[in-house]
């Protein structure tokens, strides 16, 4: 891989030293550690450097996102489970929890 010197404008140098960082990174880690984010909105690219290939976000801001959007579809779901049970949701949750110990 060769990279000239002397690039005709910035964004060409930038360009180039991007897809230079790109080549090297697929060389040292192999194609199938890019993947796309799995948060909703956003669609962005990232190499996944982990030990066990578990990545899944392209930024902790991505994950935080995702998981909070879970969690609040989880409570959503135990409030409109708890609704038409009658019970409220906290005794629905106490009660799952005297019944895991």
């Amino acid at each position: 891989i060769h990279l000239a010197e002397h690039p005709s404008n910035a964004s060409a140098g930038y360009a180039a030293m991007a897809a230079m960082g790109l080549a090297f990174a697929l060389t040292e880690h192999g194609p199938d550690r890019l993947g796309l984010c799995q948060a909703a909105p956003c669609r962005n690219a990232y190499l996944d450097t982990s030990t066990n290939r578990s990545r899944r976000y392209c930024s902790d801001r991505c994950a935080t996102r995702a998981n909070v959007a879970a969690y609040r579809a989880r409570k959503r779901l135990e409030a409109e489970a708890s609704a038409r049970s009658g019970r409220s949701a906290e005794t629905a949750q106490d009660s799952r929890a005297l019944s895991e110990r």
